[in-house]
């Protein structure tokens, strides 16, 4: 709608440990995309080892804007900023209000329309309505 040109989406399968995710590979498909702006959305245990892999890429820092969602900005395991890491300087976390706002009739419609072949995992019940 805005006109953005979205360079990639890339997902990853959770691995019984978050430490063991190797996310290499969707790193550097990203990276080669020229996308510079990335959404991260997955929960705090996955964020961290997203991130570490990020840094060790050369994927944060100057040049580079992650864009949290709440699995991780809304965890009680996200240390305070005493205890951050540097490569999460920089970061911009959201929080999702559920079914609050003018906008989420709209949005409930468009997800529900959504090509899943075009946007796989839309239109599914993974969007709560608590109506």
């Amino acid at each position: 709608m805005k006109g953005w040109l979205i360079r990639s989406v890339q997902g990853f399968t959770p691995t019984k440990n978050a430490e063991d995710l190797d996310i290499s590979q969707q790193l550097g498909a990203i990276k080669s995309s020229g996308a510079r702006i990335i959404i991260l959305n997955c929960v705090v245990e996955y964020g961290k080892v997203i991130l570490k892999q990020a840094h060790d890429h050369g994927m944060v820092g100057a040049g580079w804007q992650w864009l949290v969602t709440v699995g991780i900005t809304g965890s009680i395991l996200f240390p305070g900023f005493e205890n951050m890491p540097d490569y999460y300087e920089g970061l911009i976390g959201m929080y999702i209000v559920d079914d609050a706002g003018e906008l989420h009739d709209e949005f409930q419609r468009r997800w529900i329309a959504a090509d899943p072949v075009q946007y796989p995992g839309v239109g599914n019940d993974t969007l709560v309505d608590n109506q």
